[in-house]
């Protein structure tokens, strides 16, 4: 369904008409002017009569042609759910590559003038894309990609609960693990409750020293707080073995 404006231009523009246009049920607001408006939802023939103060009338026609996209154009994603971080190949079935596509919203899109542009949304996200075809007839299709956000808990977000810095290339710094980590805060302390590693940096990872001091071998507790892409926090606390 779209509107259009319909105008009847008579022949000496000083001298008084009065207008009737036909059909008045698609017409919006007085169909007795000169210029309307018309709903259309299927092709239609429009009448309009001129009458002229002395009686004379003229009739004329016009047939506005309303275009109807074959409702199997439809937009799909495939896959329609997604991971956090995955892709999904959005495409318009059905259409015209000769076609104009205008896809939105575009922040997570390739390329958002593709019939089938790829995106990787963060979150669930309703596409629309806009139509326009040959004729230059605009329609629009829209498709929803359901993104499942990441776990922001054990075993997604993971720390070794013993390490042994010793040189030998195995295990030798204890370090956070996980693919979505956005920001962190560790803090380990002694048996004694004295601070001895604290970091922000989720690229961190602890060498068993402590101002450049070894740390004996034993328990260590630990705080733990975590926020994942996609809003998720976790926080875990307990306690750390450090072998030599």
């Amino acid at each position: 369904m779209d509107t259009v404006k319909i105008t009847a231009n008579p022949f000496d523009p000083n001298r008084v008409i009065t207008w009737s246009w036909e059909p008045t049920n698609v017409i919006l607001g007085d169909p007795t002017s000169s210029e309307v408006t018309a709903v259309l939802d299927s092709t239609t023939t429009f009448t309009v009569t001129a009458t002229t103060p002395e009686g004379c009338e003229e009739v004329k026609t016009i047939t506005i042609t309303v275009e109807m996209l074959d409702p199997s154009v439809v937009a799909t994603a495939d896959p329609p759910s997604i991971m956090y971080g995955d892709k999904t190949q959005l495409d318009v079935e059905g259409g015209d590559p000769n076609w104009m596509y205008t896809w939105s919203p575009g922040e997570s899109l390739d390329d958002s003038t593709l019939i089938n542009p790829m995106a990787m949304p963060r979150d669930t996200t309703k596409f629309v894309v806009i139509i326009k075809t040959d004729n230059g007839c605009e329609f629009m299709r829209m498709v929803t990609v359901n993104v499942e956000q990441p776990p922001c808990r054990p075993p997604y977000v993971f720390l070794p609960n013993a390490f042994s810095p010793n040189g030998d290339g195995v295990n030798d710094v204890l370090a956070l693990r996980g693919d979505f980590i956005e920001s962190m805060e560790l803090i380990i302390y002694d048996r004694w409750g004295q601070k001895v590693f604290e970091t922000t940096d989720p690229t961190a990872a602890w060498d068993g020293l402590t101002r450049g001091t070894e740390n004996q071998p034993g328990a260590y507790g630990y705080i733990l707080r975590v926020v994942c892409e996609g809003g998720g926090m976790h926080q875990e606390q307990g306690s750390i073995t450090l072998m030599r």
